[in-house]
């Protein structure tokens, strides 16, 4: 193989296999990261919600050990009970808080998106890995039959 041929077969590797591997150490994290506790459902208090965009951003109260703690979350499909076509400042509801990371809330008993970028980010580390490998298996094919 011919040492332009090297050149671009370490480039491929390069480009391709090195964001594969990132992708999948970075998804491997978030998935570590993501509560897999058991979340239990805390009545909650609107601070402010956008009831005319969509999707809806709601700011909220809600009780922590020693106190209360405030969140913003952007809802695709509304979970809050509306009262007409409003939801209103004051206005209760039910968020679910993992008991180890109080932080931790989201607006529905399944978590958040956050649960499914980790799985995400890994299948498509891997897609983008096995097509590097691909092209970089062609390319030193073509450079051998080539010498």
């Amino acid at each position: 193989m011919s040492g332009g041929m090297g050149f671009f077969a370490s480039l491929v590797a390069l480009v391709a296999l090195v964001p594969a591997v990132v992708l999948v150490v970075a998804g491997l994290r978030v998935l570590r990261s993501a509560s897999t506790a058991h979340r239990v459902p805390v009545e909650a208090v609107v601070v402010d919600y956008t009831n005319f965009t969509n999707p809806s951003r709601v700011t909220f109260d809600y009780p922590v050990p020693g106190g209360w703690s405030r969140a913003t979350r952007v809802e695709g499909f509304s979970s809050i009970p509306r009262q007409g076509w409003l939801v209103h400042p004051g206005q209760r509801f039910v968020v679910w808080v993992d008991p180890l990371r109080p932080q931790d809330v989201a607006l529905s008993a399944a978590g958040s998106a956050r649960g499914v970028l980790g799985p995400a980010m890994v299948v498509g580390g891997a897609a983008w890995g096995l097509f590097g490998l691909m092209v970089l298996a062609t390319v030193l094919r073509l450079g051998l039959n080539a010498g």
